[in-house]
């Protein structure tokens, strides 16, 4: 059962990552890392 759900936005706080770029390119070439979902098909 999926929901749609409307974000909340708020201010950002002290310590908050504004961006983040993430990079899962090594722990595939090096542990063979799959993940189960894909933010495409999300």
């Amino acid at each position: 059962m999926r929901k749609k759900l409307k974000p909340i936005y708020e201010k950002a706080r002290k310590g908050d990552i504004r961006h983040s770029l993430a990079d899962i390119s090594k722990a595939k070439e090096k542990m063979g890392f799959q993940p189960n979902y894909s933010w495409k098909k999300v």
